[in-house]
């Protein structure tokens, strides 16, 4: 798994750590399958060795799904909780680099 993946997920597991403890239990799910999301990306992601730096053409097209997934869950949390709309919409950011650099790969 990359370690950015690592992090996400871990970053995502403590928020659900969070709101768990605050007693938001939907927010505590939703931040739990984001985790599990980023667990099953980083795995499935994963560069072979003689590959370093290239991209498969669905990586592109996941990463598209995920800059637009991203910016919907944006629009929405920032309505209902600005701070997560600002992660979110960072966060989409990111895929948004992401993807134009494995379309260029």
């Amino acid at each position: 798994m990359s370690p950015g993946h690592l992090v996400a997920a871990g970053c995502f597991l403590a928020l659900a750590g969070m709101r768990a403890a605050e007693g938001a239990w939907l927010w505590a799910g939703v931040f739990a399958v984001a985790a599990l999301a980023q667990g099953f990306l980083g795995s499935r992601f994963r560069e072979a060795p003689g590959r370093r730096g290239a991209a498969r053409p669905r990586q592109a097209a996941t990463w598209r799904l995920l800059t637009v997934s991203s910016c919907a869950l944006g629009a929405v949390l920032l309505v209902v909780q600005p701070v997560l709309g600002l992660v979110a919409a960072v966060v989409a950011l990111y895929c948004l680099r992401a993807g134009r650099t494995a379309v260029r790969a």
